[in-house]
This record gives structure tokens, C-alpha cells and sequence, in this order.
């Protein structure tokens, strides 16, 4: 393969990358107010939850 193709097929794959990182995580700015939370906390644990509407999850210390 010549650099060119390489470099292609890397950029390709970033950018399938950022779409599943957006995906899961939610594009940046999302307007969800994360009014729906099914608390997953544990006694004892960090602070965790996850939005049933937009599926953000929080993890208390960035888990």
C-alpha cells in the first residue's frame, strides 16, 4: 500500500470512531435535562445513574 492509502484508511477509522464515541456518549450540547434517572448507586459506592431517555451514564469521579 502506498502512504496515501494508509492514510486514508486512518482517517477513515477516526471518524468512525468519533460517530461511536457519539453514539454511546451523546453528541456534545445534547439538550437532554436528565429529568428520567434510574439511580444504579450501590451503599457505599460513588454516585452513579443513567438517564432513560438519552442513555447517559454518570459515574461519580469519572469512573
Amino acid at each position: 500500500m502506498d502512504k496515501r492509502k494508509v492514510l486514508n484508511q486512518i482517517t477513515a477509522i477516526r471518524i468512525a470512531l468519533d460517530t461511536l464515541e457519539e453514539e454511546v456518549n451523546g453528541a456534545p450540547g445534547t439538550s437532554c435535562p436528565h429529568t428520567h434517572k434510574k439511580i444504579l448507586t450501590t451503599m457505599g459506592g460513588p454516585e452513579e445513574w443513567r438517564c432513560e431517555d438519552c442513555g447517559f451514564h454518570f459515574v461519580e469521579g469519572g469512573k
